[in-house]
Formats: C-alpha cells, structure tokens, sequence
C-alpha cells in the first residue's frame, strides 16, 4: 500500500490502509481482511484535512491510481469512500482480487495460503507463540511441519483478520480475538490460523 500512501501524502498527510465491510466507523484502525476466497480488502482510516483538499478530489485521485492499475479490468475496486462529520476522519474501503494484486498495487509484502505454500514460494519462518496459553510455540524449523495450516504474512504495522482461528503468531503481533490480530513494528509478521 506504499504507492497508495505516497499518492495519498501528497494531498495531505493523509489515508493509508484496508478490511472487509466497512459499516459506518466500525473500524477504527488500518486494517486488512482476507477471506476464504483469498479476496483481500483493505480500510484506511485517516484523519482528513478538509482545508487542504476536498472529499471529491481525494475520491478521484484515488479512482484514477485504481484504475490505472487495473487497466481495464477490475481485480481491484474502491468499495467505500467516506469522510466522517462526527470524527473529522476519512475511512476508505478498497478490495483486492489477490494477495498479489494487494502486493503489486501497495509495494508491500502479504500473502496468504497454506504454509506448505509459502515454503515454496521461497519465505523464511522465524519463531512463533502459540496464541493458546501453556502451549508451546514453534520455532522457525519446525513451521514448516505444520504443511496444511494457513498463514499470513505482512509487512505493515496494521490490523488483520482472517477467515480461521488464530493458533500461533510471531513477536510484533498481539491477538485482539479469534480471528483478529494487530501488529506493531518492523519487518514481516506471521499469523498462522486453522
């Protein structure tokens, strides 16, 4: 999403991220959703400089970086626009055919699959704790024991959700519920789920 924030800075320190169906300020925080599909949707919550650029201007530019990307298809849609009277906040709602289409249009890293998959698309494991208290995690030689499990991995300091039970993470990442998590830091972050 690091083409979107660029793009968005530019008008004015302004949006970044995304989820899966944005209801009215329900979500609070950048956040990503990945369902069973792989569908990936994402929701940017800023605050909005309404002196500096218009809802309508900042909608189109949006539009514009979009639609150049998808070049006549859609693999990618902005669902939802929005600037909020009462928190003074811009919330947009932007789906994702892909990981991959999340990857190439944000220039960040996510993916999404069985760890059997990510092993073979090349990715590197590090260490992680069970998000089940008293058991134990795994450490990074054994992950790739867990073959069928899916997981995701990312790179941006934001929340996720994903369409499983949350079973492991690695450090950077806090479990918010069963199917959420939220991350903080550098680097990339892994969520396995079942």
């Amino acid at each position: 999403m690091k083409k979107l924030i660029l793009l968005l800075l530019m008008l004015t320190t302004m949006i970044f991220m995304g989820a899966c169906g944005l209801s009215e300020q329900s979500v609070t925080e950048d956040t990503i959703t990945v369902d069973k599909k792989g569908q990936v949707s994402g929701i940017i919550v800023e605050d909005f400089e309404k002196e500096y650029y218009s809802q309508q201007e900042l909608s189109q530019m949006i539009t514009e970086e979009i639609d150049a990307y998808n070049n006549g298809g859609d693999a990618i849609r902005l669902e939802k626009f929005e600037v909020s009277d009462l928190d003074g906040k811009a919330y947009v709602n932007i789906t994702y055919a892909s990981t991959q289409d999340y990857k190439v249009f944000n220039e960040a890293e996510l993916f999404d699959g069985t760890v059997s998959d990510a092993y073979q698309a090349g990715y590197e494991f590090v260490d992680v704790r069970s998000v089940n208290e008293g058991d134990a995690g795994l450490d990074a030689k054994s992950v790739p024991e867990k073959g069928s499990m899916r997981i995701l991995i990312f790179e941006e300091p934001v929340a996720v959700q994903v369409s499983g039970k949350i079973a492991y993470v690695s450090d950077g990442v806090t479990v918010t519920n069963k199917r959420a998590a939220r991350a903080d830091g550098d680097g990339l972050f892994y969520v396995l789920y079942e």
